[in-house]
């Protein structure tokens, strides 16, 4: 099923095609286009990366290489690591890495309290 965010916004009418939630299984799923909660996402952690005075500690760091993007923000778990190509709505990579653990794919939960925790610096 797809998340809250998605059934919420459903199919906007200028999309040739349905948005695919990254999280059908709660479970990121590279296999996306168009989810809200990733939408969100990325649009918190640009304007985040927009606002805050660089660097510090704590800050969002953004990468761009031709038409990459590949972002790394801290938490208090470690990184949260997240990569997508141009501006077309699909998230590639998605992952908090720690220092003592194995790369998590976050969840559903995970990610919208990553956004609760953006949205309150943003």
């Amino acid at each position: 099923m797809a998340c809250k965010r998605c059934i919420e916004k459903g199919k906007p009418e200028n999309y040739g095609s349905d948005p695919e939630c990254a999280f059908e299984s709660e479970r990121f799923d590279k296999d996306n286009w168009n989810c809200a909660t990733l939408n969100e996402l990325r649009e918190d952690i640009e304007i985040l990366n927009e606002k805050q005075p660089y660097p510090y500690y704590g800050a969002v760091s953004i990468l761009y290489s031709n038409d990459n993007t590949l972002c790394t923000l801290p938490l208090e778990e470690g990184f949260l690591i997240i990569g997508w190509y141009k501006q077309r709505g699909k998230v590639d990579n998605l992952f908090i890495i720690n220092g003592d653990e194995s790369p998590l794919i976050p969840d559903l939960k995970t990610t919208e309290l990553v956004i609760e925790r953006l949205e309150s610096r943003v």
